[in-house]
């Protein structure tokens, strides 16, 4: 890799192979590379006059568009570092964004000015305003070199606030040359799902700008399936990069002669379900699949896996590290741990981010020289192992291993397990207090088929203690789980009702001491105790008032095992004959 390689420079480089051929279409509208780079350059040379040059950050405030293309390279072209901001984000969070990450120039359009905070004149390049007094669409000299900033984009914020990872030049080169080592199909025609303010833009932009490809933007949402079947057939889209949700629900819509022209799939950003391979067999054969790990602080991916032709049983592998990136796991001490022992994953390499904007604690706490690589490793927060073959596998995050009632949970175990159910289309699940609770968009069947189901595929204390079934889970326009959404899907408890089954003693029993310890004023015989706010010490109240109030031996694993009213007073009834008085349990 020459060491004053800029990212942009990539990109000239296919301006000046074929400046006719078509770079980016967005409906019936596209730009060749000799009309991109003329565009970008002109914006380049303005934001040059207002003083952007190195390790100047410029936000893009724009939807996927031809001018934000235009924009991000203008950036990149007069040495400037872009920040991706994306205006379908809730308009707190715009302002958030461009407070923490202070840019001297924001480039917009008109019709979003109602998102930004207020802005004098100086601040602002309206791309739909003209651009005045036309400036050159000559090449401008660029002030950057591989160690200055090429680009600040927020992660997510799912696990707390939104942090500003900080991306060099070096990094983003590193990471696109090594998708040419790795990917022997160039990108013909690139379908580009994600928004701007996601890092898979990043793959999208630059590896299909380097090697002459076109990139499709699509005029609709992206999680339109059924018009994405569409336009993958009509402009005979190669390459298309995907959350394993949104490429399942893809599948799912579309005939084969729609992704026919596929020559290469990559899903990444969650877990891939061994599903989704023989579903991608049956629809889209001829193109290869791909699994793709890595965090924003790598620079966009660090592994990857082929999948192969045939299914799999347990977890997909995240493959192994890419070129130029190395992959440790390590236990608490920093010490590399056995092959097929779990440890935690760091990532070392050209692609690891400077840090965190604003940030020195948290750059400190996640970015770390410790001896086994040069340079700095990401501590990404992902439990991984390596396999006997030399393959990583995923085995949940840090901060989805939580306790419940006493015990450990993965979140992202218990995820994978309603992920092959057949009926399971996406699922996720949160902790609430004592209690998990389940979310899931179903093909057919219910909520209690799907919860009776994972009693016998979970250990009991991992049972979710609700199932919520949705059309879809929310997503933020990266497409990840918009979690603040999710309360909202929960369904209403519904207490008993006159018209019930008949009552046994022992369940009439149960109720009773079930309302007299939890306060609720009535249940019903399919309830289950933790979903109705029971957490681990009503429980041992209940165990202990059970115990006096029945001749059955019980065991405390007894109330976790049967956690509904009607099968808790099945297994005491199978273990005598007579229960006391709804009296003599007080």
């Amino acid at each position: 890799m020459t060491e004053d390689l800029l990212l942009h420079h990539l990109v000239e480089a296919q301006v000046d192979l074929a400046p006719d051929r078509p770079a980016v279409s967005v409906g019936e509208d596209h730009l060749t590379y000799g009309q991109l780079d003329a565009r970008a350059n002109r914006v380049a040379h303005l934001l040059a006059e207002r003083g952007v040059g190195a390790e100047t950050p410029v936000a893009v405030v724009l939807e996927r568009s031809l001018d934000a293309l235009v924009a991000i390279l203008g950036v990149l072209k007069a040495g400037g570092a872009y920040v991706p901001v994306d205006p379908d984000y809730p308009p707190d969070r715009v302002r958030l964004l461009l407070a923490d990450s202070a840019p001297e120039l924001v480039i917009t359009r008109r019709g979003l000015l109602d998102l930004l905070p207020p802005l004098d004149a100086a601040t602002l390049l309206l791309l739909d305003a003209g651009l005045g007094t036309t400036p050159p669409d000559t090449r401008p000299p660029c002030p950057a070199t591989q160690d200055n900033l090429a680009y600040t984009i927020y992660t997510s914020g799912s696990t707390g606030t939104p942090k500003g990872v900080m991306i060099t030049h070096r990094g983003v080169v590193a990471s696109t040359v090594a998708r040419d080592d790795f990917y022997r199909a160039d990108p013909v025609r690139y379908l580009m799902l994600s928004s701007l303010a996601f890092d898979s833009s990043v793959a999208g932009i630059f590896w299909t700008l380097t090697r002459g490809g076109t990139l499709v933007l699509p005029e609709t949402p992206s999680y339109d399936v059924a018009e994405l079947c569409r336009l993958t057939q009509a402009c005979g889209v190669s390459h298309l990069l995907a959350i394993p949700s949104l490429y399942a629900a893809l599948l799912e819509h579309a005939q084969a002669e729609n992704l026919a022209s596929l020559t290469t799939v990559v899903v990444a950003g969650e877990a891939c379900p061994p599903n989704l391979i023989s579903a991608h067999q049956q629809k889209a054969p001829r193109a290869r699949l791909f699994n793709e790990y890595g965090p924003t602080e790598a620079t966009v991916w660090s592994t990857v896996y082929a999948c192969p032709a045939s299914p799999l049983d347990g977890t997909v592998p995240i493959g192994r590290p890419i070129s130029g990136t190395s992959a440790f796991v390590l236990d608490d001490c920093m010490e590399p741990v056995p092959i097929g022992v779990p440890g935690e994953l760091y990532i070392g390499g050209h692609g690891v981010a400077r840090g965190y904007a604003n940030d020195p604690d948290g750059t400190a706490a996640s970015f770390m020289s410790v001896g086994l690589a040069p340079g700095r490793l990401h501590r990404t927060g992902d439990f991984a192992r390596y396999r006997p073959d030399g393959t990583l596998v995923l085995s949940g995050r840090a901060d989805r291993q939580v306790k419940v009632r006493g015990f450990r949970v993965e979140l992202d175990e218990i995820e994978m397990t309603l992920l092959r159910h057949p009926h399971v289309r996406e699922a996720h699940v949160i902790v609430d207090g004592e209690r998990l609770a389940a979310f899931a968009s179903l093909r057919t069947g219910s909520a209690d088929e799907i919860a009776t189901w994972m009693q016998t595929e979970l250990p009991t204390h991992a049972v979710p203690s609700e199932v919520n079934v949705c059309d879809a889970l929310p997503r933020l326009p990266n497409g990840k789980i918009d979690r603040s959404r999710l309360s909202a899907l929960r369904a209403p408890h519904q207490p008993a009702v006159a018209a019930e089954e008949q009552w046994t003693d022992t369940e009439r029993l149960i109720a009773q001491i079930w309302q007299d310890t939890l306060g609720v004023p009535a249940v019903s015989r399919r309830d289950n105790f933790f979903k109705l706010g029971g957490d681990s010490l009503s429980l041992i109240r209940v165990y202990n008032r059970l115990r006096a109030a029945t001749r059955t031996r019980l065991a405390i694993t007894d109330l976790f095992r049967h956690a509904s009213l009607h099968a808790l007073a099945q297994l005491i009834d199978s273990g005598s004959e007579s229960v006391r008085s709804k009296g003599d349990a007080r």
